[in-house]
């Protein structure tokens, strides 16, 4: 089913990938903003810095929709997904290590922006290369992979990074995963492929 469709089964990869970064990242703004960019007593300040954040992620959604559609078209849905991934590999690490509130909601803008964007190259993507028989059941494979992997990451966040949520190694290590993750992506799509680069 999906294991037999390389285009398919390397885009559930990359949503379950962002999604796992996206789960570290959501937590390490609670904490960031909760113990260190507010008095940890002041709950309400540390909530308005989450909303803050959350908000520039909610700006970029609807930009990546009107963005992604004509990016798709000329590059495809796959060098499009790989772009993302690169520019998030490359621009996390930029905007998050600063740690300032500013620098944070930047990077929750750029966080958001690629997330949409490769949503819907996936979407574009299964819709496209599964049959009717099997796109149901690969769709409802795709919700626990993009639930399981934020759950999963945020998870794991909690109990691993400090309390106060600086980490410039997980920084690194998240920016390092998006640009694992588009390599791999490449390579998946390329495997037993003879002829031009794969879309």
């Amino acid at each position: 089913m999906v294991a037999g469709t390389r285009p398919a089964a390397g885009a559930l990869a990359v949503i379950g990938a962002h999604r796992f970064v996206f789960g570290v990242a959501t937590v390490m703004v609670v904490l960031l903003q909760r113990n260190t960019f507010h008095d940890p007593q002041d709950a309400d300040g540390g909530l308005a810095g989450v909303t803050v954040t959350l908000a520039a992620v909610g700006v970029a959604v609807p930009l990546a929709a009107v963005v992604t559609p004509p990016m798709v078209r000329r590059l495809g849905t796959g060098r499009w997904m790989r772009l993302l991934l690169v520019a998030a590999g490359v621009g996390l690490p930029v905007l998050a290590l600063p740690a300032d509130p500013g620098a944070l909601a930047a990077a929750g803008f750029l966080l958001g922006l690629v997330g949409q964007g490769v949503k819907i190259a996936v979407d574009t993507t299964l819709q496209s290369t599964l049959d009717d028989q099997h796109r149901g059941r690969v769709f409802a494979l795709y919700d626990v992979v993009f639930n399981v992997c934020f759950v999963a990451a945020a998870g794991l966040a909690a109990v691993t990074l400090p309390t106060s949520g600086r980490s410039a190694a997980v920084v690194l290590a998240l920016g390092a995963g998006y640009l694992a993750a588009a390599a791999w992506h490449r390579r998946f799509l390329s495997r037993g492929v003879s002829g031009p680069s794969p879309p």
